[in-house]
């Protein structure tokens, strides 16, 4: 609240924040801000506290969030090409932040011809089982609406998009969840039909392993057809592959179908490039200085440069800047309003597929409140559209929460997306996140009955384990009673092939 010049009209926005923090403080923990705070708020409540008027901004041009050309990647493209040649498929792997998005989306639209299914994994999803497919497959849909989709596909597609209908019973046999994914492939295979396909499935490291095996399956059905056109095309960050989707990976390398491609950090003559196309001034000094600290890592330049920006005046690198993208990103989120952080802060607790509305209900604020507050996000380039700017900026975000405002919005985020009818497995997440063990528990068991009910025994057999030790941590008896039994019948369960 301190930071803020009165002319810019946030003072009222830091008092309606802090008497919120300090309801959400009394609900929660039955504590009083500190008295420090509770002085500044009555200062800033009587006009009293004296500040010096802020330095205007530079407005952050938008070529920062999305520079108008690739540079430095003509040796990685043209090992990209080869792989193009030879039929095969292409996974790029690469820190976070080294650009694998912006070099698949670039290369994807060279190619003119074919038509994009683009599937990406986000943070959040590997709480969901199919959370990524479903969300990519609503979008494949909305992209093909008069795709003539067969009855039986639209049935089983019900399972993971209630949208589309009534599902069909819980699956009991192997032959149930064939069938499941044969309705998915039957999705690709009838868009592609209409012309040649490139399948590009981003930030895989991000999945939930049920969309991963799914993909798995669709993705085998199309080899050896020679009738369909259909490529694929990978990313993920490096060593950040959880078991079975590294295993899937060490099998496609060993089968000869993916070719790996590592996409290493800028040389300083293409981040010297990149600045250039950005129009940083400055001189030699200033660009050499930004290209060592960055050490050539693209999502680490344009941090930098949002930051020089903010800065306003001469535009300097940051003094003394520390080592790390994400102490560069921390740097910045100080600046932004109080209603705008607290925006952030939600939607990156929601983490995935959030929208206005869901974050507006999990601060318990007005929407006008909220647009406001994401107009200021959206100028500073924290976040575009319904999504942060880049995966590093929410993972940021989110570590420079104080536990107890993350707990607390987790708690709220509970109930908005349990209202929502959100996935169980979501809530029961946002609930432990919370640290509310009561309340994680009827969630867990109900997200492990909907794993059992979809072939997942094994994360079925996880889930009753939590919820058993949620219930005896809170003396829930008759509710913990109930797990024993139903791990005994889950370790006595074998899955007929038919």
């Amino acid at each position: 609240m301190e930071c803020l010049p009165r002319s810019c009209g946030w003072w009222a926005a830091a008092l309606r924040a802090y008497h919120r923090c300090k309801q959400v403080l009394h609900q929660e923990l039955g504590a009083d801000p500190s008295p420090d705070t509770q002085q500044l708020a009555r200062a800033i409540d009587q006009g009293t506290l004296e500040r010096t008027a802020a330095r205007p901004q530079a407005r952050i041009p938008l070529s920062v969030l999305r520079p108008p050309t690739l540079v430095g990647r003509a040796a990685v493209w043209a090992q990209m090409e080869d792989a193009w040649a030879q039929g095969l498929g292409i996974m790029i792997e690469g820190d976070p932040g080294s650009g694998k998005s912006r070099l698949a989306q670039d290369f994807l639209r060279s190619r003119g011809d074919h038509q994009i299914l683009y599937f990406q994994g986000r943070p959040g999803d590997a709480d969901v089982p199919y959370a990524t497919h479903a969300r990519n497959y609503r979008q494949t849909l909305a992209a093909n609406p008069d795709l003539p989709l067969p009855a039986w596909v639209v049935r089983e597609l019900a399972r993971m998009l209630p949208e589309l209908g009534e599902a069909p019973p819980p699956m009991t046999t192997e032959a149930d969840k064939r069938r499941f994914y044969e309705a998915k492939y039957e999705v690709v295979r009838l868009v592609a039909e209409r012309g040649p396909v490139i399948i590009c499935t981003d930030d895989v490291q991000f999945m939930d392993e049920p969309s991963i095996e799914a993909g798995a399956y669709v993705g085998s059905r199309f080899w050896g057809d020679t009738n369909t056109m259909l490529r694929c095309l990978y990313c993920h960050r490096t060593g950040a592959l959880p078991p079975y989707s590294a295993a899937l990976l060490d099998s496609m390398y060993a089968a000869g179908v993916v070719v790996p491609i590592h996409l290493p950090p800028l040389e300083e003559p293409a981040v010297r490039e990149l600045l250039a196309e950005l129009g940083l001034q400055g001189g030699d000094g200033v660009v050499s200085q930004v290209a060592r600290a960055t050490q050539g890592n693209v999502q680490f330049v344009l941090e930098t440069v949002k930051a020089m920006y903010e800065r306003g005046g001469d535009v300097q690198p940051p003094a003394g800047a520390k080592s790390g993208i994400a102490e560069m990103i921390g740097e910045r989120l100080p600046r932004l309003s109080p209603g705008a952080l607290q925006a952030a802060r939600a939607a990156a607790v929601l983490r995935r597929d959030f929208t206005l509305e869901l974050v507006t209900q999990t601060l318990g604020t007005g929407l006008l409140d909220t647009v406001t507050a994401w107009e200021e996000l959206e100028a500073a380039q924290v976040v575009a559209g319904e999504a942060f700017s880049h995966d590093l900026v929410l993972e940021t975000v989110l570590a420079g929460t104080p536990p107890t405002i993350r707990r607390a919005l987790h708690r709220s985020a509970a109930r908005v997306l349990a209202s929502a009818g959100a996935h169980p497995a979501r809530v029961a997440a946002h609930w432990e996140d919370g640290e509310d063990q009561r309340q994680a528990a009827p969630w867990l068991l109900r997200a492990a009955q909907a794993a059992a009910d979809s072939l997942r025994l094994t994360e079925a057999r996880e889930l009753y384990v939590r919820a058993e030790a949620a219930c005896t941590q809170t003396g829930e008896a008759a509710m913990a009673a109930t797990c024993p039994q139903a791990l005994q019948d889950l370790a006595a369960r074998t899955v007929p092939a038919s």
